[in-house]
């Protein structure tokens, strides 16, 4: 939207562009690709190939279908390529001038940002902006388990050993979770796709073993939505939660 206004705009990116999609790519999306992209976005695409088709606007893409049908020519296209800037992280953003115990000057116009970024080869520069949107995300500084939003007593030395996002149980990591008791700590529908590709796991391989805890005196782990419009997230809800309720299989809540 920013360079359809003809405004100068650099996205840093600290992998490859929809590096994180790729991540859970084998993953089927809870909403229709219509509700994924933007006007603009299928705009600059057609511009540069008038031919392209997309998928269904009702369609259900796994993460990987949805990064090869928009996000990574998206990238690439004429409008945006030269903007986007990959294996360059941000490590810091500042005002000029400024230091945490200033005061700003309210008569005074607010000095332009300061960002210390890394490219991948170790290099660092310092980069200038009016306006910086913090698009990073959770998925990398997820939730501590202990009460108040603390660490509990050895999380953080046990962290370089969880998983922080949804693995693919049933796929490449088979081999990792098959044959063992694993816990899963959370409540949304991470939590509850994990639970059930951990339970479609238990039922070839019987000595698997799935412990869900989630925070909260509830009947059911994942509430589900009224009417919820998102057939397959309601489909996702139910199935985790007859998981999490029934008294047999190898799945204790």
């Amino acid at each position: 939207y920013a360079k359809s206004l003809g405004l100068p705009v650099t996205v840093f990116d600290r992998g490859q562009p929809a590096d994180h999609v790729n991540r859970w790519g084998f993953a089927k999306m809870l909403t229709p690709f219509g509700l994924n992209v933007t006007p603009l976005g299928k705009a600059a695409l057609l511009r540069d190939s008038p031919t392209r088709e997309f998928p269904a606007d009702t369609d259900l893409l796994t993460g990987r279908e949805y990064r090869d049908a928009y996000l990574a020519p998206l990238a690439a296209c004429s409008a945006l390529k030269d903007c986007i800037k990959p294996t360059t992280s941000v490590l810091a953003v500042g005002r000029a001038g400024s230091r945490k115990t200033d005061v700003p000057d309210p008569r005074k116009p607010p000095q332009p940002f300061r960002l210390l970024v890394r490219e991948g080869n170790g290099a660092e520069r310092i980069e200038v902006a009016d306006a910086v949107l913090d698009c990073t995300g959770v998925i990398a500084r997820p939730n501590w388990v202990g009460d108040g939003g603390i660490p509990a007593v050895a999380e953080l030395a046990a962290r370089p050993h969880l998983t922080a996002w949804v693995d693919d149980i049933l796929g490449a990591r088979r081999a990792h979770y098959a044959g063992k008791s694993v816990v899963v700590i959370g409540a949304g529908y991470s939590a509850a796709t994990v639970v059930c590709d951990l339970a479609t796991l238990a039922e070839k391989e019987q000595s698997t073993w799935v412990i869900w805890l989630t925070h909260g005196p509830r009947s059911q782990p994942l509430p589900r939505v009224m009417n919820d419009p998102f057939r397959e997230r309601d489909r996702l809800a139910a199935r985790a939660n007859g998981l999490a309720t029934r008294c047999d299989g190898n799945l204790e809540y």
